[in-house]
């Protein structure tokens, strides 16, 4: 299978490839795996969704985001564990939401940007990096 390049922060190889993306995705992403990220970005829509259900005339449209968001990321997962490991799919598929919520929570509402939280997302990070590692 081909290297997927998604331009992820780190250090570039000679040949081009990512350190990080190898170190994580083993230099190649099948379908599983495109699945499960993508079921990571729509983990991010619920909280999302719920959140601006509290914005004047975005009530319907949250629930709506939240729902959809729900049940597209509920189903990629269940898709990805055809291929993945269920601790790995999932540690990766919480990880996402959890880390793409709280960068939606600080750049977009106001969310404190302290870099004691940054730390907490950076250890999140490197959990998900050495479980699929190992």
């Amino acid at each position: 299978m081909g290297l997927v390049k998604l331009g992820l922060p780190g250090a570039t190889l000679g040949n081009g490839h990512n350190l990080l993306f190898l170190l994580i995705f083993g230099g190649c992403m099948n379908i599983y795996w495109t699945a499960l990220l993508v079921a990571g970005l729509f983990e991010i829509g619920w909280p999302l969704g719920l959140k601006i259900t509290a914005l004047p005339g975005m009530k319907f449209w949250g629930i709506g985001l939240a729902i959809v968001s729900m049940a597209l990321s509920g189903a990629l997962l269940w898709f990805s564990l055809r291929g993945i490991p269920i601790g790995t799919a999932y540690a990766v598929w919480t990880s996402i939401g959890a880390v793409g919520t709280f960068a939606v929570g600080v750049f977009f509402f106001g969310d404190p940007s302290l870099p004691i939280r940054w730390a907490g997302v950076a250890l999140i990070i490197l959990g998900v990096v050495l479980l699929k590692m190992g």
